[in-house]
């Protein structure tokens, strides 16, 4: 099973769980949502959970919930997390996240 399938059917049981309006929650949803998620970690080494408040966030904006101040500060937390993880190489090497800006230093005479 895919990254994004699994995390699609997760969502949904999630979804399920905790929302009303279980008729609207559908797979389709579920999967464009962890297709969002997969998308904004973009080649970085993202734990799962931080993966799945993303696609909740984005499951509750898609169904035109009102997010809680809970579920924000989740998403929040889960931006914070992507941008601050590691970078996966095509090699499978990992890099740092942080880049530094460095100049070449002159020479003093």
């Amino acid at each position: 099973m895919s990254k994004m399938m699994e995390l699609a059917n997760k969502l949904q049981a999630r979804a399920k769980q905790a929302l009303k309006n279980q008729s609207e929650i559908t797979s389709d949803l579920c999967e464009r949502c962890a297709s969002d998620a997969l998308e904004a970690c973009g080649g970085r080494l993202v734990a799962y959970y931080v993966m799945e408040d993303f696609a909740y966030y984005r499951l509750k904006l898609y169904l035109k919930i009102e997010p809680s101040e809970e579920d924000m500060k989740l998403y929040d937390m889960a931006l914070k997390a992507i941008q601050n993880s590691p970078f996966v190489k095509e090699s499978g090497d990992i890099s740092s996240a942080k880049f530094y800006k460095s100049r070449a230093r002159k020479e003093v005479l």
